[in-house]
């Protein structure tokens, strides 16, 4: 089975990971009432969802680059392109919605304190409402495709039994071929 690329694989998983971490700031920040401790939630919120932007572009750029050839054909093919595409769009939008939301609430936004943003809205808390609705909405809609993304790997994996999965899994022991 030819696998993806191994830094294709540690970008994947390593979006994983910074998705979990996104998805449980937010959903922390909803049960704080430390006004403080949101605040800091938000931040570190918003950092993570930088990441995932700059590697989710990264990995869009170098997509079909050594990718192994898909084992779908017709319609699944169809149909996993559109909810990988989905899933790359939802990646890019989510942070700049988020970063949108930020500043029409009258934040700045700063790449770790290193790098910061131009603003380019206004402070307007309804638009800043409605863009963390959209931020919450999309947020949703990714968790979903994600959802799916894990069924049809699992799938692949348990009914199937095409190996699908082992090209995208981390590779074991130090002798393990990449």
């Amino acid at each position: 089975m030819q696998r993806h690329q191994p830094w294709v694989i540690r970008l994947h998983w390593l979006s994983v990971l910074l998705l979990i971490a996104a998805l449980t700031l937010a959903l922390l920040r909803e049960d704080i009432e430390s006004r403080d401790t949101r605040t800091l939630l938000l931040f570190w919120h918003s950092q993570v969802g930088a990441a995932l932007l700059l590697i989710s572009a990264l990995r869009l750029l170098v997509r079909r680059r050594g990718a192994p050839q898909p084992l779908e054909t017709g319609l699944l093919r169809w149909v996993a392109h559109i909810s990988h595409g989905g899933m790359y769009l939802l990646l890019l939008s989510l942070p700049l919605v988020g970063i949108a939301a930020l500043q029409a609430h009258g934040r700045n936004f700063s790449l770790a304190g290193l790098v910061e943003l131009p603003v380019l809205l206004e402070r307007n808390r309804e638009l800043s409402e409605t863009l963390v609705e959209i931020h919450e909405y999309l947020a949703w809609t990714l968790v979903s495709l994600i959802g799916l993304h894990i069924a049809a790997a699992l799938w692949h994996q348990l009914l199937r039994r095409d190996g699908l999965m082992l090209r995208m899994w981390p590779a074991r022991g130090a002798g393990a071929s990449e």
